[in-house]
């Protein structure tokens, strides 16, 4: 009896445990199917059994579909699964209450679309300093666990007398190789008590700040904020989110507290009044294309067109400045493991192979 509760609990916990977290392609590829059965006429109930056959990360569709049959609203429904942000459960009302889900699906398929292309060509552009970083890594633990102990086990397992920083460098080197595991796990925990003593004790502002005030990447790293905030709120007056409720929702896309303040000076501008673009300049966002383009969108009425455009320039400047920041990586890095093999040769490995030295062993 006890055995068949037990099993009987785990069951009815399953499916909690079977949701997971959807990447940026997965939702734009669910929408684009959701978009295209709705289009086709496809009941929603139907597309969403269809959609769910594609794969075990979509069963969590079935609560989907088990809420819409009590009568719950889409939106309600898809957000019982905890799988969408507030971007598409707003994109989704919009939709149903237009009567244009497809379209709104179909919106959003394309805003996480260029999420995931942005999000693979950072991910892309870290491999190369990644690879760099674990080369050296590789190239250290090779000398401190294997190089210098086979050569000293030549001088009988004793330093010899070399002097200067050579003997220096060995003797700690062999301290690190003996206490390597007590050494790492100190060093870890007091890395993660200084890391969690300044996330305390320093507001998270200051870091944002300094993080945009970064030399070559600072700019790069706030116009990618800016881009998917200008995707999100085209994507939502695309759909007829009007622009106070799109703006509110725009708080939900980004985490980072320099852009948070300034979203909440540019909503309550607008709330006091004024237009966009005066809203945007009283937040002090001094992005000339930004603030031209908004203006040109006011004045033409087609603001939605605009922010479109402007998203494009943004795209293309940022895969082109990364592009060239990452030709400008390659022969730093390259300099750095040459000077690190370079040191090496000439303050340890060279004055253990001595040969006078071991000539007289």
């Amino acid at each position: 009896m006890i055995l068949l509760l037990k099993k009987d609990i785990v069951t009815s916990f399953k499916p909690l445990f079977e949701v997971k977290k959807l990447s940026y392609e997965d939702k734009a590829k669910l929408f684009e199917n959701f978009a295209i059965l709705l289009k086709s006429g496809i009941p929603i109930v139907k597309s969403l059994d269809i959609i769910k056959q594609q794969g075990e990360k979509l069963k969590f569709l079935d609560i989907v579909k088990e809420n819409l049959f009590l009568g719950k609203s889409l939106k309600f429904s898809m957000e019982q699964t905890s799988c969408f942000d507030e971007l598409s459960l707003t994109l989704i009302e919009v939709g149903e209450k237009t009567g244009k889900l497809d379209e709104a699906f179909l919106k959003m398929s394309k805003y996480y679309t260029h999420m995931d292309e942005m999000y693979k060509d950072v991910k892309s552009a870290s491999y190369y300093p990644i690879f760099i970083l674990s080369m050296l890594l590789f190239l250290f633990g090779f000398i401190i666990f294997y190089f210098i102990p086979n050569i000293i086990s030549l001088y009988g397992g004793e330093i010899p007398k070399i002097g200067g920083w050579a003997e220096l460098l060995i003797s700690h080197t062999l301290f690190i190789k003996e206490y390597f595991m007590e050494l790492f796990l100190t060093c870890s925990i007091l890395i993660a008590l200084i890391i969690k003593l300044v996330i305390v004790s320093i507001n998270p502002l200051f870091f944002s700040q300094i993080k945009f005030k970064l030399p070559l990447v600072g700019n790069l790293i706030f116009k990618q904020s800016l881009n998917n905030l200008v995707w999100a709120l085209e994507t939502m007056l695309g759909s007829g989110v009007d622009i106070l409720n799109a703006l509110s929702v725009l708080e939900n896309v980004t985490k980072d507290p320099v852009v948070l303040s300034k979203l909440k000076i540019i909503q309550t501008s607008v709330l006091g009044g004024n237009s966009l673009s005066d809203s945007i300049a009283d937040a002090k966002i001094s992005e000339p294309n930004l603030l031209y383009f908004v203006n040109i969108g006011e004045e033409t009425g087609d603001l939605e067109n605009r922010l479109n455009n402007l998203s494009y320039l943004y795209t293309q400047e940022i895969k082109r400045k990364s592009k060239e920041l990452t030709s400008m990586a390659q022969p730093v890095f390259i300099t750095i493991i040459t000077l690190a093999i370079g040191i090496t040769m000439l303050t340890i490995i060279m004055p253990l192979l001595d040969y006078e030295l071991l000539y007289k062993i």
